[in-house]
């Protein structure tokens, strides 16, 4: 029976390696995200020049490729991560042992006229498939099923496309665990150093299994009196990636740590409202990616620790080391689902978990373990909200409805809040949460923040006593904080539109509630509501009514036949448009407003559009195209016949 499981295993374990071997070096479409840049530029330098140094033929080389391969452009400044070494040479701040193991599958597609950027998938696939078959073929026998399930599950699967270094780290330290299980310390430590170059809080495992190695050549002395000097010098050598990044940026730029050198890594910022950020963040926790596997691994911690059983605590410390290293960088919120540096954490999770349990006793829990990670793992697949700087559903739902219950890292919020791709927060405040509806919920700020709100153009404070009494709450320093707000205290404006001639919205540079940025033709809704105000300059007044014209696009497919959407101004329905796949792609809509309603109201008119059932074209299996699509709009203009001269 076990002899039939095992072949069975085995057989689909091949089957899914093919498959993500040949999806990724034959089907999926190559992304570019965070550092991936640095890293293709070092690839194509290694290619080029056989040194990690960059060099202009190298950069120009890499963009014409990533232009007639795939089709991109407006490609960052080159000077970003990068820096100028003491002997006049291009360096990044990231070390470079990843890209010399990509730079031979470039290579090889570069011969037989591959797309060259899927070298960083298929070289990941590799790694991932690697690290599989490792602990299906030497993991303890007992857990070694439970463990190449747990992992091939892992959160690496999503990030196997990504031109980063995740995948590197993970599948590395992933082997090191296996070998570190099996007592094989040479194989452990030699792994684990290798992918500390990347990564350097993995440093921490490696300086911890070989303070264990040398515990056992200690207590082998003490019985013996005798030492292996030769496994003693093969595990030195073994140890020495250790000291690849150090020594290379020390010889460079004259620092072992050029992120720290420049300003980019502080143990000043390490708090412990960050070390639970790390694991229980609504945005980007480690809980999104592991569900109920965290919190079976906290239960064995806490359990252990009360039977003071530290058996594998190794682990635990490790894991501990690495949320407070990685705690140093200032960049806390990334814009991908999870915070990535959880997926070379992950597999410290998963082998605690596996080895506190009694795998064979408790078949449920495995059970569970493993269709918890299935669910997350095709949730975090089709319908995850990677890449893009916004609150996801979860924490959108919690601070519109019970905003307290939230308060994440400052730069968390400003991130996602404002959907910026990167974290400035001087001069910001107030940074503020609004619900579809474009009442606040959440506003950090400051004193000097809070002061400013009151005579701010785009809010309207509706209660000045609830603005009064949080103004009192502030302390001398202007220390900045969360205000929870309710009902509608303080309302958002909606953007005003001034109107007197055609408007295109890809001209619009302005942020309209419910819709997203400006593309060539127009823009798109990303919301169940779209609310902005149209400022009349020049209407004839002595017509009832001022008919205006929408020229646009609604998301409408096979897959999505349907379509409605219901117009209001000023708080009444004006209007219903309905859509479905018998027609045409381009609409000319009109809508007719009251003239006396728009003159009672100062010659505007504030129009919501709210969108039944708006969808991403990433959950019909169009593309990656993750925003809640439902009208796109192209202009809009006052019918003729309307206008005359400018109302006084």
């Amino acid at each position: 029976m076990i002899f039939n499981k095992h072949i069975l295993l085995k057989y689909i374990l091949i089957i899914w390696s093919v498959f993500v071997f040949a999806f990724m070096a034959f089907v999926n479409k190559p992304i570019v995200v965070g550092d991936g840049y640095e890293y293709i530029y070092m690839t194509e330098a290694f290619i080029q020049h056989d040194t990690p140094d960059l060099q202009q033929s190298a950069v120009e080389i890499a963009q014409e490729k990533m232009k007639k391969q795939n089709n991109l452009s407006n490609f960052p400044r080159v000077d970003v991560g990068f820096f100028v070494s003491e002997d006049g040479k291009y360096y990044s701040w990231h070390f470079w042992l990843y890209p010399m193991f990509v730079a031979p599958v470039q290579q090889f597609l570069h011969v037989f006229h591959g797309n060259e950027l899927r070298a960083f998938g298929i070289t990941n696939a590799l790694l991932y498939i690697a690290m599989l078959w490792v602990i299906f073929c030497f993991a303890p026998q007992k857990s070694r099923y439970l463990l190449t399930g747990l992992m091939a599950l892992s959160p690496l699967i999503q990030c196997i496309e990504w031109p980063h270094t995740e995948v590197f780290s993970a599948t590395l330290l992933t082997m090191a665990l296996v070998f570190w299980l099996r007592k094989n310390f040479k194989l452990a430590i030699l792994l684990s150093a290798l992918a500390s170059c990347q990564n350097p809080p993995i440093i921490a495992f490696t300086i911890l299994i070989g303070c264990m190695y040398l515990y056992n050549v200690y207590k082998q002395y003490k019985e013996t009196q005798k030492i292996d000097l030769r496994d003693f010098i093969i595990v030195g050598l073994c140890a020495l990636p250790v000291l690849f990044s150090p020594l290379f940026y020390y010889a460079k730029f004259s620092t072992l740590n050029l992120i720290k050198h420049i300003g980019y890594s502080d143990f000043n910022l390490i708090s412990f409202h960050k070390f639970l950020s790390y694991f229980f963040d609504l945005n980007q926790g480690a809980m999104l990616y592991s569900g109920i596997l965290l919190f079976v691994f906290i239960y064995y911690v806490i359990k252990n620790l009360a039977h003071k059983n530290f058996k594998y605590f190794e682990l635990v410390i490790s894991l501990v080391s690495f949320v407070l290293l990685t705690s140093t960088t200032p960049n806390w919120s990334m814009g991908f689902t999870v915070i990535r540096y959880f997926l070379w954490t992950y597999p410290l999770v998963v082998f605690y978990v596996v080895k506190s349990m009694d795998v064979e006793k408790q078949s449920v829990l495995s059970a569970l373990l493993i269709i918890n990670m299935f669910v997350l793992c095709c949730i975090n697949c089709f319908f995850s909200t990677s890449f893009l700087p916004e609150h996801n559903m979860l924490s959108k739902t919690i601070l519109s409805h019970a905003p307290y219950l939230y308060n994440p890292e400052h730069q968390i919020f400003y991130r996602r809040t404002n959907h910026v791709g990167y974290y400035s927060i001087s001069n910001s405040y107030p940074i503020i949460f609004t619900t579809v509806d474009g009442y606040a919920r959440k506003v950090l700020t400051d004193k000097s923040g809070w002061q400013s709100l009151h005579n701010n153009e785009d809010y309207i404070i509706h209660n000045n006593d609830f603005y009064n009494k949080e103004l009192l709450k502030f302390n001398t320093n202007n220390t900045p904080r969360y205000i929870n707000v309710y009902g509608n205290d303080i309302e958002k404006r909606p953007t005003i539109l001034n109107i007197d001639k055609k408007i295109m919205f890809s001209d619009i540079n302005e942020s309209i509630q419910g819709l997203s940025g400006k593309e060539s033709w127009g823009r798109w809704s990303n919301s169940k509501t779209v609310r902005f105000c149209l400022k009349f300059l020049s209407l004839n007044k002595r017509s009832e009514a001022v008919a205006i014209k929408f020229a646009g696009r609604p998301f409408v497919n096979n897959k999505h036949k349907n379509l409605k959407i219901n117009i209001f101004a000023n708080g009444k329905q004006v209007s219903v448009w309905n859509f479905n796949t018998e027609d045409k792609t381009k609409f000319d809509l009109v809508i007719s407003l009251p003239m006396s309603e728009i003159i009672q109201n100062d010659f505007q008119s504030e129009l919501r559009f709210e969108i039944d059932d708006p969808i991403s074209p990433k959950e019909l299996g169009l593309n990656k195209d993750i925003r809640k699509l439902g009208f796109g709009f192209e202009s809009i203009e006052i019918m003729k016949g309307n206008k005359t001269k400018k109302p006084k």
